[in-house]
C-alpha cells in the first residue's frame, strides 16, 4: 500500500530479514549492498529467508578508498 502512494523513495537499512521479506514480495526496486574487504569465516546469511531466486541487474559500482565498494542492483 505504501509503495503505490506518491512521495519520496523508502529506504530500509541493515535489516536482512525485512529486506528478504520485501524482496520476496516484489516490493523492492533497488538494492544497495556495501562489500567490505574482510573475511569473517562465519556470520549471518543476509538473504536467509528467500524462497525463490530473484534476478538482479548491476546498475552502479562506487569504490571507496578503504577497499570497500557499494554495489547498486536493480531488481
Amino acid at each position: 500500500e505504501l509503495k503505490s502512494q506518491d512521495g519520496n523513495d523508502m529506504v530500509v537499512l541493515a535489516s536482512g530479514g525485512l529486506v528478504s521479506s520485501l524482496l520476496g514480495a516484489g516490493l523492492i526496486d533497488e538494492l544497495r549492498i556495501t562489500v567490505c574487504p574482510v573475511v569473517l569465516g562465519a556470520g549471518k546469511t543476509y538473504f536467509r529467508n528467500m524462497r525463490e531466486q530473484v534476478g538482479l541487474e548491476l546498475a552502479d559500482v562506487k569504490p571507496y578508498t578503504n577497499g570497500s565498494a557499494r554495489l547498486t542492483y536493480r531488481v
